[in-house]
């Protein structure tokens, strides 16, 4: 049975709880995106992950928080067209900026889950 308290599985939770109608809101993706929404998930780790990112910006790691949303929430997408959107929102970074960005953001949310309580 998969460990509900996974860094990686609580990533893709957080992804399908925020990831719908928060992409048109925040401009990673156009009206298109939001056309097929997927069941949403209801566990509460996912508003932990999301305050947790929220912090992340506040900090001033917002590009870290913005390529970690690129990754998780436009996941279908090719590596391209998620460089492009983010471009297109002030992150212009290249490939090896983009999987530097999201190493640190994974391990940025991976430590704060193990870090702050429930």
């Amino acid at each position: 049975m998969p460990d509900p308290h996974d860094p990686k599985q609580q990533l893709q939770c957080w992804a399908s709880a925020y990831g719908g109608d928060q992409l048109a809101r925040t401009g990673y993706a156009g009206a298109e995106a939001l056309a097929g929404t997927a069941p949403r998930c209801v566990d509460p780790e996912a508003d932990r992950v999301e305050r947790i990112v929220q912090r992340m910006e506040s900090q001033g790691r917002w590009r870290e928080a913005r390529v970690l949303r690129a990754e998780y929430f436009m996941a279908g997408l090719p590596e391209s067209e998620r460089l492009q959107r983010l471009s297109r929102i002030g992150v212009s970074i290249g490939r090896s900026a983009y999987y530097a960005y999201l190493k640190s953001a994974i391990a940025f949310v991976e430590g704060a889950l193990t870090g702050e309580p429930a």
